[in-house]
């Protein structure tokens, strides 16, 4: 279902969480930033201060991305019968994702978080079957 010929873009993002949709709609959906926005976002779930991706912190990339898809599921559920995968989380430099075929439409939302850094939010969704 996934390729990268065309669609494959590097980024400098330090730490991804990626969810795949299945069902009537298909895609993947992945947050991505670099580490000091995931210690950041970590300590504010946790109250901890952290200086590595730890085991803290892809816990908590992975439980954001999880309400984040927990919400569009909710919404899709009106229209569409709609799976999603447990988050899977990427970790390194000069990261690529290989997005869904073709026929998906790949959109990049970027955020601006804590007055001056961003996070982007990437969606690749399908509903022709």
């Amino acid at each position: 279902m996934y390729y990268t010929s065309g669609n494959e873009a590097e980024s400098n993002w330090d730490i991804s969480g990626i969810i795949e949709l299945s069902g009537e709609v298909r895609g993947i959906v992945a947050i991505s930033m670099n580490e000091s926005v995931a210690y950041k976002l970590t300590e504010g779930l946790s109250g901890n201060k952290h200086s590595s991706i730890d085991d803290v912190v892809v816990d908590a990339i992975g439980e954001i991305i999880n309400i984040i898809m927990g919400n569009v599921k909710k919404e899709f559920e009106n229209d569409f019968k709609v799976n999603i995968s447990t988050p899977l989380i990427v970790k390194g430099k000069s990261q690529a994702i290989a997005w869904p075929a073709s026929k998906s439409r790949i959109i990049c939302i970027p955020f601006t978080i804590f007055s001056n850094e961003e996070i982007c939010l990437s969606i690749a969704v399908d509903t022709s079957n």
